[in-house]
């Protein structure tokens, strides 16, 4: 299950000009939920996104909501989608719930050269 994380987290970020929050919620599949900042305009990240999320069993996909605060165990933040493609740049953040450990999330996020914060 791991290497199907780190391969669906690879990352990417919006630089400047509005952006739209859209949360994908995989708690149910694996533990997850993350937050996407897609410039607003970009309508092809949008879709690129939204295929993405709906790919996985139980995701749920919306605009404009916030993962819950409520049994969150860390944030891994400032992870970039689609680094493949310098077009396609999409900030985003995994928030991480029960069934990670912290050794887990440490590797995880360094891999994904992200800002990890435990929840205190």
């Amino acid at each position: 299950m791991i290497g199907l994380i780190l391969l669906l987290f690879s990352g990417a970020s919006a630089q400047n000009g509005a952006t739209v929050l859209y949360t994908c919620d995989i708690r149910s599949y694996a533990g997850v939920c993350r937050h996407y900042r897609v410039p607003r305009e970009d309508k092809v990240a949008h879709e690129l996104i939204r295929e993405s999320c709906l790919s996985m069993e139980g995701a749920k996909f919306e605009r404009g909501a916030k993962c819950p605060d409520q049994g969150r165990f860390a944030k891994c933040g400032d992870l970039l989608w689609n680094d493949h493609d310098p077009k396609n740049k999409i900030a985003y953040d995994n928030l991480y719930y029960q069934g990670w450990n912290s050794q887990k999330l440490i590797r995880i996020c360094a891999d994904l050269e992200g800002k990890l914060n435990f929840r205190r």
